[in-house]
């Protein structure tokens, strides 16, 4: 298949790259650095450098994936940020849905990106969402439904859009784990908040999986979430972690203290969403990596 990837030289979609050219798939990445540092040296990755995908760049693909956006977490949340985080989700999207509309051969899948902030940050729930449930009325929750909302305007029938509501992505080379590692190495790890908000995370190989196997025409569902199958709370996570790294967890970082250095951008750590993968599991997706301490245990080894 020839597949093309806009954002594929970030954590995850250099993951889903190798992954798919392991796979003898040809992999075509935008991206607007004109000397991109190679993934990998296979004949079968090109890339194609531009600020703005042309319905020419995407004629003749088999699916596009959309992994762009401004990253969300760990900076403040002031006005320009927020204009940032819109236009590198919403306006993007809608560009892109522009070109695929142009396309004489369109892909025939559209995979979109979207995150579990869609149900809405929560400090303290008992609510666990399904792809079914309605956004959530915060920053979070709508800034994901217009994201959304963008891919509406596909109208090509030829063209199937699928939505990846991604979790808290596991990865030692990056994400939140990466952040987190040396803090628990140095005795300092604990529980964030109150440490009862839900953690809905995923281990980036189950990621990757997930993505290729939304690729299949065969899905009946067009909106997952990419989510392991037992969210914990954030005082469960970081018990787990500590026990991995065989360090204490029992350090908890105030929400004042993140409130002082992210302002309302905290709300990503200090508050959550438990989250089910139902449509994955529904359609027979096998997780390698469903239980929190192994997938720690095999991250971390």
């Amino acid at each position: 298949m020839k597949i093309g990837i806009s954002g594929g030289t970030g954590l995850i979609g250099s993951k889903l790259t190798k992954e798919l050219l392991d796979r003898d798939h040809e992999v075509y990445i935008f991206t607007r650095n004109k000397s991109p540092n190679r993934i990998s040296d296979s004949n079968l990755l090109n890339y194609i450098s531009t600020n703005s995908i042309q319905a020419k760049d995407l004629e003749n693909l088999d699916v596009i994936f959309n992994l762009a956006g401004e990253n969300i977490a760990g900076v403040r949340w002031t006005k320009s940020a927020k204009e940032e985080f819109y236009k590198s989700r919403v306006e993007y999207t809608k560009h892109l849905v522009d070109a695929i509309n142009a396309c004489k051969n369109p892909p025939s899948i559209f995979i979109n990106a979207s995150a579990i902030g869609y149900y809405g940050a929560y400090p303290d729930s008992n609510s666990t969402f399904k792809e079914t449930d309605q956004p959530g009325e915060d920053y979070l929750g709508q800034l994901c439904a217009d994201w959304e909302s963008a891919t509406k305007g596909i109208l090509n029938l030829k063209t199937q859009v699928r939505i990846a509501r991604i979790g808290i992505v596991l990865d030692t080379k990056g994400g939140a784990l990466a952040k987190l590692i040396p803090i628990f190495k140095a005795f300092l790890g604990g529980p964030i908040g109150s440490g009862k908000q839900g953690m809905s995370w995923i281990h980036s190989q189950d990621l990757v999986n997930a993505f290729i196997f939304m690729m299949e025409p065969k899905r009946k569902n067009s909106i997952f979430n990419l989510t392991a199958p037992e969210p914990k709370s954030n005082f469960e996570f970081a018990k787990s972690l500590g026990k991995a790294l065989n360090r204490p967890s029992f350090f908890p970082t105030p929400n004042l203290a993140l409130d002082a250095i992210f302002g309302e951008g905290s709300i990503v750590v200090t508050q959550g969403q438990f989250v089910s993968p139902t449509n994955l599991i529904e359609e027979g997706f096998h997780f390698q990596f469903p239980d929190l301490d192994i997938a720690l245990k095999k991250l971390l080894q």
